[in-house]
């Protein structure tokens, strides 16, 4: 099925929905008349489609459970996948960052060309816009827009061409070590032979002790990890665990976004030296953070750091797509056809109106709606600050590509740039 086919069925989909969805609403309980509360920062909002404006009509549960099973975990492709399973060491690349106690391990996976059509149709964000030329600076105009030429070229390539020219993603699983001698693994990896085989290595009689997935969105490869380590213990929020059971893996042991499972959580792992802080409030990615030996571990939370993506090395942003290496292209017009176009230029669009109570794709479509009320900038303000306080030296991101770790202190200034319109005020001590 090609993806103008698909998108065509998804919203012939929704509309069966809705009309089976009518019969749910006739005996669901009424909906409050009180309005929710706009957000209180003036951002362009994308167009609704029509799909959602029907699916927001169902009832609560019913928009929770198609969510869950449109968002199922499904790892994107590999060169395990592409080349062959002997290939599956080339998809790891593991950094040492504190001797025998933490590991960086990078993972490599075909870039998925859906979310181009994602970014543009769910939120308004179309990477291949002139605009997005014109918000680079001058010098970076003509690499702007040799960008966008090549991710045209990436749109009618296979899986295979996408890999020999370089169009790769990467993300990073962390791997810690507990106090009593075993493995925690945050933001797990696919779990090919060779990374099972290296993390039992190290894991020694101990073995992967924790699977941890700090972000609802950072799913695809936790069912895998679970199935690989059947002893492990999972923590993740709900709307995370959710997803993977549906694809039949064991529920979660701790859920942190129900208080009980956090503090449930936080017991068992302080007496291993770990500290972990959700973030409240951050009904978009329900984000995590977790401290270990002096290093911050961190998912979606943060993106630029006023410049270029905070991800990225100055040295390399600015490097050219050639082929066999054009993955920069992506990220380059995902700053500039988004996150430079948003009302503070430091985050994505959809980080705006994912917080409004009365945009229809927050309210309908996330899992985890903003609260009515508007409290929920509050509640992440608040909240975020009390992150900027945990002690910390280095940050290590599950979507750096940097060479070493992320300063603290660049870190906390980013985060304050990025989030402190949540309640106009500093996240940071005074």
């Amino acid at each position: 099925m090609d993806k103008h086919t698909s998108s065509h069925v998804a919203i012939g989909g929704a509309v069966a929905a809705g009309v089976v969805g009518a019969i749910y609403i006739l005996s669901a309980p009424r909906r409050s008349t009180k309005k929710p509360k706009p957000l209180h920062v003036p951002y362009d909002p994308p167009p609704t489609p029509l799909a959602f404006k029907i699916i927001s009509w169902l009832p609560r549960r019913v928009r929770y459970q198609l969510g869950v099973k449109a968002g199922k975990p499904t790892p994107p492709s590999d060169a395990a996948d592409v080349l062959g399973p002997e290939h599956a060491a080339s998809v790891y690349e593991t950094t040492e960052l504190v001797p025998d106690k933490l590991w960086r391990v990078r993972f490599f996976s075909v870039a998925q060309r859906d979310m181009l059509d994602a970014f543009k149709n769910l939120f308004g964000d179309d990477f291949l816009d002139p605009a997005a030329i014109d918000r680079a600076p001058a010098h970076l105009r003509e690499l702007i827009a040799k960008d966008q030429e090549c991710v045209q070229r990436m749109l009618g390539m296979s899986e295979k061409e996408l890999f020999e020219a370089g169009h790769l993603h990467s993300q990073n699983m962390l791997v810690a070590r507990l106090a009593g001698g075993g493995l925690l693994l945050y933001n797990p990896a696919r779990m090919h032979e060779p990374m099972v085989t290296w993390l039992k290595k190290i894991g020694g009689s101990k073995g992967v002790e924790w699977i941890v997935s700090g972000s609802s969105s950072h799913t695809n490869q936790v069912p895998q990890a679970a199935e690989a380590f059947p002893s492990a213990k999972i923590l993740c929020a709900r709307a995370a665990n959710d997803k993977c059971v549906a694809v039949g893996m064991r529920h979660a042991d701790f859920v942190y976004t129900d208080a009980q499972g956090l503090r449930a959580a936080q017991e068992e792992l302080a007496a291993e030296g770990v500290a972990i802080h959700h973030v409240v409030g951050d009904n978009f990615t329900q984000g995590m953070v977790l401290l270990v030996h002096k290093h911050l571990l961190e998912v979606d939370l943060l993106y630029s750091n006023g410049e270029r993506f905070i991800s990225s090395d100055k040295a390399d942003w600015e490097k050219p797509c050639v082929e066999g290496d054009e993955h920069r292209s992506f990220w380059r017009l995902f700053f500039y056809a988004s996150i430079r176009k948003s009302p503070n230029g430091n985050l994505p669009t959809y980080r705006f109106f994912g917080m409004d109570p009365t945009n229809t794709f927050a309210s309908a479509l996330l899992l985890d709606p903003p609260l009515p009320d508007g409290s929920s900038c509050t509640d992440m303000a608040l909240s975020l600050r009390e992150l900027l306080k945990m002690d910390f030296d280095k940050v290590e991101m599950v979507h750096s590509e940097r060479k070493g770790s992320i300063p603290a202190e660049e870190f906390r200034d980013a985060i304050n740039k990025s989030w402190r319109w949540l309640d106009g005020k500093s996240l940071l001590d005074s």
